[in-house]
């Protein structure tokens, strides 16, 4: 097993920097200013798209576990609604270790911020997403996520996101977390960060309630330049849980 794990890990490598490669020179083609920066993986920012603007994002998510290693693949498009507002649709395609790619299933999200980024003295936005299986024997979601941000000068970023999701269709769960995101920018166009993420799911169908704990810590770094921006996590898991390690990279193109 252990010898199995290390070729798996290596393969994981070759995968991972054959992705973050293919990821940077996309990103390269249209370096040439994007509205949906995100200086965190997993955690997310007061912010929207400005009305009529679009973006396409995508997503590269790897994680290292105890038995199978996975992979999940999100493309985004995103469209500002209104000063205030925007909405999104997700295709979430997923792979575990030894196994084809499947289409898992489609996410909405809407997202409103409000005040101006100066009338609050934390700055706070609403965030629904509901996500629809492909396959109707498995659960539907509901997420709700209050986004509450600071800055502090113009250089260092907090954000700090309650969540509460539920799982329904068939069967019903609950899972709370806390997202919390602490960056600085060491130069207007790059930063550097940190992100400590934490869910937990109550199990409530066999009469009692079964709490599960999973709790993640690691670095973030982050990028921008014209049109194009980049953000990339590396974490830890910390509880028996939680997956042992896992790795993120987004890069995002407005127009």
């Amino acid at each position: 097993m252990k010898n199995r794990k290390l070729v798996s890990r290596f393969a994981f490598g070759k995968g991972l920097a054959a992705n973050v490669g293919a990821s940077i020179m996309f990103a390269g083609l249209f370096f040439g200013v994007s509205a949906d920066w995100r200086n965190f993986a997993w955690t997310y920012q007061y912010g929207t798209l400005s009305p009529e603007q679009s973006e396409l994002e995508f997503y590269y998510t790897a994680t290292i576990s105890d038995g199978l290693d996975s992979w999940e693949y999100k493309i985004e498009l995103e469209h500002g609604l209104t000063s205030h507002s925007d909405i999104a649709v997700y295709q979430i395609f997923s792979q575990v270790e030894n196994s084809p790619l499947v289409w898992d299933e489609v996410q909405f999200r809407y997202r409103y911020r409000f005040g101006d980024g100066t009338s609050w003295f934390i700055n706070p936005l609403l965030y629904l997403e509901y996500a629809r299986p492909m396959v109707s024997t498995n659960p539907n979601a509901f997420e709700v996520k209050a986004v509450l941000s600071k800055s502090i000068g113009s250089r260092f970023d907090i954000s700090v996101d309650p969540v509460y999701e539920i799982v329904f269709a068939p069967g019903v769960k609950h899972e709370v977390g806390l997202d919390i995101g602490l960056s600085f920018a060491i130069v207007p166009v790059f930063s550097v960060g940190l992100e400590i993420n934490n869910t937990t799911e109550f199990d409530t169908e066999n009469g009692g309630v079964e709490a599960v704990a999973k709790d993640y810590i690691g670095p973030t770094v982050s990028g921008i330049s014209g049109n194009m921006w980049f953000t990339a996590g590396f974490q830890f898991g910390g509880t028996p849980a939680s997956d042992p390690y896992r790795f993120r990279l987004l890069t995002g193109l407005s127009f």
